[in-house]
């Protein structure tokens, strides 16, 4: 109804319906998404005309600003979201390969409010990465539901009720991140899960998760404790830790005569 009103109309919902997206970076550390060229001629020219064209610019940012203020166009932005995606980087300088296929991601919220809760869902339908040539994660599925309270003035987020599924690994994080300047990072985050089980770490095994995890009869006792604290800027990383350990382990498939004992893992 914003169409046929005297205020202008809005545009509450964006949608990237089918997007895919192909990021590479070549040996020579050349990003095919960098795509502007700079013009040294065009641009020496221009610095010679800035002293004639003083007045004449700012008398034309003075006439934009009017225009600007009274312009039809209004961004209420309250739900943005990616339906059905394909994302790909590879990175040959780091030796680096990440991907995700229908990919779909639903993000809600006032975004005018100065603090608002942002409720995320998102979910992958297969998730790889490739780090100097060894498949650490592939075909793995993906889930998340977040809520977020966002002090979008401050730029700090902060986890409320929140689950995240890598395959049938289930965790929560709590914490919060923000971004005290354009370059930096702050964040306490910490990961832990009360449900997690020796057999849901074994879902990380393509092999095992794809073909025959539903026939696999596994136990043991496993902690698992992941935590980030610090800045994010350049060089510098935050404090991080990440532990697993695993005690008592016991696999093995119905109807096979043996079972793998006495699994300890330390990592």
């Amino acid at each position: 109804m914003s169409l046929f009103s005297d205020d202008g109309y809005e545009v509450e919902h964006i949608i990237l319906n089918r997007p895919n997206v192909n990021a590479i970076i070549n040996s020579n550390n050349i990003a095919n998404w960098d795509i502007m060229k700079a013009d040294e001629s065009v641009a020496s020219e221009n610095t010679e005309e800035v002293d004639d064209n003083t007045e004449e610019i700012e008398t034309e940012v003075a006439d934009t600003t009017e225009s600007n203020e009274s312009s039809p166009f209004k961004l209420h932005l309250r739900k943005f979201s990616i339906e059905e995606a394909n994302i790909w980087y590879n990175d040959s300088v780091s030796n680096m390969a990440f991907g995700i296929e229908d990919f779909n991601l639903s993000l809600s919220g006032n975004m005018n409010d100065m603090r608002t809760d942002l409720v995320i869902e998102t979910n992958i339908d297969k998730l790889n990465a490739i780090i100097e040539g060894v498949s650490y994660i592939k075909n793995a599925t993906f889930n998340a539901d977040l809520n977020i309270d966002a002090d979008l003035e401050n730029s700090k987020f902060t986890l409320k009720e929140n689950s995240i599924a890598l395959n049938a690994i289930k965790l929560n994080i709590d914490g919060w991140v923000a971004m005290p300047t354009d370059d930096a990072i702050d964040m306490d985050l910490s990961l832990n899960s009360s449900t997690i089980k020796f057999k849901d770490i074994l879902s990380m095994i393509p092999a095992i998760y794809q073909n025959s995890f539903e026939d696999l009869t596994a136990s043991g006792n496993l902690k698992l404790v992941a935590d980030a604290k610090g800045i994010m800027s350049g060089d510098y990383m935050p404090d991080f830790k990440v532990s697993l350990d695993v005690n008592n382990g016991k696999m093995g498939y119905a109807g096979l005569p043996k079972t793998i004992d006495d699994i300890t893992l330390k990592a």
